[in-house]
């Protein structure tokens, strides 16, 4: 009896190093064929793709930092994010695909915006612009359609109150507005140099110039509401008064 239990537990215990070989021969199938895909992927001329439709990249606390994928509009937008989870930074295109680079302060409000347009969209020119706590624009740097530069400064009501430019000719201005964004004073250098002011009325009629006419010729007009001259010195400074180019727009 004792020798039948003994040759029983010896079955046993083959029976079970048996299942144990089995199971690590299926681990080794498995192993080998996870190393094979590796070394397949790593070989292969796709491995530097990878196509996904969002990245997001956490820090040690779960919490995200950056995000690579696709905007409500459906373009490519790169977005980083500060330890609050608050985005602070985003490059991207927008729907025509322009290229544009939003900076924000600490409540995520965009106080720097810089793009390059194809065209004028919207009111939307290429430039640089600076936004106040409240998201409205304050200052901005742009380039139009016709390549004319110019710097615009505005109120907390989002009217002009100073606006600088100057057109591919070569013509210079200053501008200054009131509180409803009429140009009050206008300072002019013509593309052939000679220089001008304009004071303006709430009408934006002109009613007063002073103005250069040649190298040493000095002229100064005054107008009433209705563009009638009342005084010029020489005489002949109503007449360039008259056809004196309008302040830039």
């Amino acid at each position: 009896m004792a020798h039948t239990s003994d040759h029983e537990a010896m079955a046993a215990r083959m029976a079970a190093l048996e299942r144990q070989i089995r199971g690590m021969r299926r681990l080794g199938v498995v192993v080998l064929a996870v190393v094979g895909v590796a070394l397949t992927v790593a070989a292969g001329p796709a491995a530097s793709i990878v196509r996904a439709r969002m990245f997001i990249v956490v820090d040690d606390h779960g919490k995200e930092r950056a995000q690579l994928g696709l905007s409500s509009d459906g373009e490519a937008l790169l977005s980083l994010l500060d330890a609050r989870e608050t985005h602070r930074a985003s490059f991207g295109l927008y729907d025509g695909g322009e290229p544009y680079l939003k900076l924000a302060e600490k409540r995520g409000r965009t106080r720097v915006t810089l793009q390059a347009m194809d065209d004028e969209r919207g009111g939307r020119l290429t430039g640089l612009y600076l936004a106040d706590e409240r998201a409205r624009s304050r200052a901005m740097l742009t380039l139009d359609d016709g390549d004319t530069p110019a710097l615009t400064f505005l109120d907390g009501d989002g009217h002009s109150r100073l606006w600088m430019a100057g057109d591919a000719r070569g013509a210079t201005f200053l501008v200054l507005g009131d509180e409803r964004g009429r140009p009050r004073l206008s300072l002019r250098s013509d593309d052939d140099g000679k220089p001008a002011m304009q004071l303006f009325d709430r009408n934006q009629r002109p009613r007063l110039i002073m103005a250069m006419d040649g190298p040493d010729s000095p002229s100064l007009t005054l107008s009433d509401r209705n563009g009638a001259t009342l005084f010029a010195a020489p005489p002949s400074a109503a007449r360039v008064a008259a056809v004196a180019p309008p302040m830039p727009r």
